[in-house]
C-alpha cells in the first residue's frame, strides 16, 4: 500500500539530476529519467473534467480562473508580502469571500490541498515555487506522473544502485534521538540513538559524517481502510515527530514541530485509490471522467490506467493520463531517443559513434534557452552554464526537449 505520491512537473530539479544517473529496472541501457521522459512524450497528462460535483456532474469550469479584481489584487498583495508580515496567519485572513468562491481557489486547493484554515505564509511559498503551474491548474497539463507508483518507478530503482554501491540500510529500526554539539555558528551532530527489536543501540559520528533526518511526516500513523472498514484515525505516539520535538528543543534554530503537528483534526487528510477486477466498474469512472478506458477497433485511446497496473493484477483506475485519438497522439519514440540528461551510457556503442550532435545539440539548448522570458530566466540563477554542460531539459517550456547527446563525455563536451 503507498501511502502518498508527489505531483511532478518540469522544475524539480533535483529529483531529474539524480534520476538521469539511476539505470532504469526495466531497458537495458535507459535511465530511469529516460522512462519518464518517453512517458510524458507517448501519453502526456490532462484531465477532460476537473471537477465533479453532485456526485459526478461536471462543474462547468470552462477552464476559467473567475478572479474578480478584488480577489486578483489579493493576490497579488500575497505574493509580494514579506514573510514576517504572513507568519501566523490563515488564508481566510488574507483574502476574502470573492477569492474563496472562485475557480482559481478550486482548482488551487484540490491540485496542492490547500484548505481555507491552513497557513497564509505555507500559500505564498507556494505560489513563488508553482507560479509556472498556474497555466496548467485548470487542466492539469503541467503536471507528470510516473509510469507506475512511485516507490517502484522511483525508490527501487534507487534503493538497488545504492545497494549495488554498497550502501546499508537497517529496516526495522526508530531513529529516537540525535546528539548535538552547539556552538555559536555551528551545530554538529556527534550521535544517532536508535531503537531495533526493543534494543537501545547508536552510532558515534565524526566532523566527516553528514546526517541526513527526515523530522515529521504527512503519512505519519497513517492506516488503511477498505470499502466496509474505515481508516482510523492515529493520535498516539508519532515517532517522526517525536523525534523533531526531542531536537527542537535543544535549539530554536531546530524549528517548532508543534505548529505543524499538533492541530491533527484541521490538518488530517485523506486519500482513496481504486481497486478492482469488477469489469462493471470502469463505466462508470469513464462516465466521470469523460474519458474512454480501454483501446476500441478505431484506435480510440491507449487503455493507460491497465498498462500502469500490469505488476498489480487488478485495473487500478488512476484516472490522471490523457485519451486523444491515435491520430492525435505524439509520435512514438525513436530508437536512440534519450532524455538530454540522461547519464546512464546507451545500449550501443556503434550507435553513439553514427551520431554527431555536437554543434547541433549545443544550437538546440541556446534555442531552447532563448525562449525563456526574463521572469524565467531570474528564477533558474546560474543555470545557463549548466544547460551548456549538461543540457538538463527542464528549462524548456512544456515538452519542448532538444536533442538529446548521447554519452556523458559529449554532455561534458
Amino acid at each position: 500500500m503507498i501511502r502518498g505520491g508527489r505531483e511532478m512537473e518540469d522544475h524539480f530539479e533535483c529529483l531529474w539530476d539524480l534520476f538521469r544517473s539511476i539505470p532504469s529496472l526495466e531497458i537495458e541501457g535507459a535511465s530511469v529519467l529516460d522512462e519518464f521522459y518517453w512517458l510524458d512524450k507517448d501519453d502526456p497528462n490532462f484531465s477532460l473534467q476537473r471537477a465533479t460535483v453532485n456526485r459526478g456532474e461536471d462543474a462547468h469550469t470552462a477552464g476559467l480562473f473567475t478572479l474578480s479584481e478584488q480577489a486578483q489584487k489579493e493576490i497579488v498583495k500575497l505574493f509580494l508580502a514579506t514573510r514576517e508580515e504572513m507568519e501566523n496567519k490563515r488564508i481566510n485572513e488574507v483574502f476574502g469571500k470573492e477569492f474563496l468562491s472562485s475557480n482559481f481557489w478550486l482548482y488551487w486547493r484540490t491540485m496542492f490541498a490547500f484548505e481555507e484554515w491552513h497557513s497564509a505564509l505555507e500559500m505564498k511559498l507556494y505560489l513563488h515555487r508553482f507560479i509556472h503551474q498556474i497555466r496548467g491548474m485548470p487542466d492539469f497539463s503541467t503536471l507528470k506522473f510516473t509510469k507506475y507508483n512511485q516507490y517502484e518507478s522511483l525508490v527501487l530503482p534507487l534503493v538497488k544502485w545504492l545497494l549495488d554501491h554498497g550502501v546499508v540500510f537497517h529496516y526495522g529500526t526508530e531513529v529516537t534521538d540525535v546528539d548535538f554539539n552547539l556552538a555559536p555558528g555551528r551545530k554538529q551532530a556527534t550521535r544517532i540513538h536508535w531503537r531495533r527489536d526493543a534494543v537501545e543501540d547508536g552510532v558515534d559520528l565524526g566532523p566527516d559524517d553528514l546526517v541526513f533526518m527526515t523530522i515529521g511526516s504527512l503519512t505519519e500513523n497513517s492506516d488503511n481502510g477498505d470499502h466496509h472498514t474505515p481508516a482510523n484515525l492515529n493520535v498516539g505516539a508519532a515517532p517522526a515527530w517525536d523525534l523533531w520535538r526531542r531536537i527542537a528543543v535543544k535549539d530554536t534554530a531546530f524549528g517548532r514541530p508543534d505548529v505543524f503537528g499538533s492541530h491533527i483534526p484541521e490538518t488530517k487528510w485523506e486519500s482513496a485509490t481504486v481497486t478492482t477486477l469488477d469489469e462493471r466498474i470502469p463505466k462508470y469512472i469513464q462516465k466521470i471522467a469523460n474519458r474512454v478506458l480501454r483501446t476500441n477497433a478505431d484506435g480510440g485511446c491507449l487503455h493507460t490506467a491497465r498498462r500502469r497496473a500490469r505488476r498489480a493484477g487488478g485495473i487500478q483506475l488512476h484516472l490522471r493520463h490523457s485519451y486523444a485519438p491515435v491520430r492525435d497522439r505524439p509520435p512514438a519514440r525513436r530508437q536512440g531517443d534519450r532524455h538530454p540528461g540522461s547519464c546512464v551510457p546507451a545500449q550501443s556503442a556503434d550507435e553513439q559513434a553514427r551520431r554527431n550532435p555536437d554543434r547541433r545539440t549545443v544550437a538546440r539548448i541556446r534555442s531552447c534557452w532563448g525562449r525563456l522570458t526574463s521572469l524565467e530566466r531570474e528564477r533558474i540563477p546560474g543555470r545557463r552554464g549548466r544547460l551548456a554542460r549538461l543540457a538538463m531539459p527542464p528549462v524548456c517550456p512544456g515538452r519542448s526537449f532538444p536533442e538529446p547527446a548521447r554519452s556523458p563525455a559529449e554532455l561534458r563536451s
